[in-house]
């Protein structure tokens, strides 16, 4: 398995080459994603080191790196990438609850829609393989920010409150993105990338 590992990197070190480009050892990185399934077999084997090289220089393991915003984990629940959002969203939360005595209700919405929701909803495609209880925790940031927005009390229904905003709440917003995005994949209309249709194959592209 650790040959097989191996020959990827070789290949990419290779085409770097020929290609002039030179991989940063500093900031390369690899992770062994593995379900219960292959961690059970390697664990029986007794050995849980496995030394990845490019060009005879050892790369460092990780449990988790975050790649294009998004953090992903060697168990791909995404636990550690849901930690980081909800620490992100109080910091902004904190910000708008500092500034929204000395705004009208309109500005802060815009703050929210501009500044808070980018960053909620960015990534969220990845709630299939989320538990309930990590959505939930971004579901309770937004509700912080309706009452905010609102200057609601603290027990303030969260469906009266979004309604007077028009919102969707985050498990419903990110569950119809996903929902597109299966669409998108199953329309010819739209042109998905190579790499997802590989990953989502129809029966009828097999035929």
């Amino acid at each position: 398995m650790v040959h097989d590992i191996n020959c990827d990197p070789a290949a990419l070190n290779q085409w770097s080459i020929q290609n002039k480009m030179s991989i940063n050892d500093a900031k390369t990185k690899f992770m062994l994603i593995s379900g219960k399934r292959l961690e059970k077999k390697i664990l029986e084997k007794g050995n849980m080191d496995i030394a990845v090289k490019v060009d005879d220089t050892q790369i460092t393991e990780v449990n988790c790196q975050k790649v294009l915003g998004v953090t992903i984990d060697n168990r791909l629940n995404y636990e550690e990438h849901i930690d980081r959002l909800c620490r992100k969203l109080s910091k902004q939360l904190g910000l708008l609850k500092h500034i929204s005595p000395h705004l009208k209700k309109q500005q802060r919405e815009l703050y929210f829609n501009r500044v808070i929701k980018p960053t909620m909803m960015y990534g969220s495609v990845i709630g299939d393989n989320c538990n309930a209880e990590c959505f939930q925790r971004v579901l309770k940031l937004q509700k912080r920010a309706a009452r905010i927005i609102l200057d609601a009390e603290k027990m303030a229904p969260s469906i009266v409150m979004f309604n007077t905003l028009n919102w969707l709440p985050f498990t419903k917003e990110s569950l119809i993105k996903r929902i597109m995005l299966a669409y998108k994949r199953v329309n010819s209309a739209y042109n998905t990338p190579s790499y997802l249709n590989s990953l989502s194959a129809q029966n009828s592209d097999r035929h």
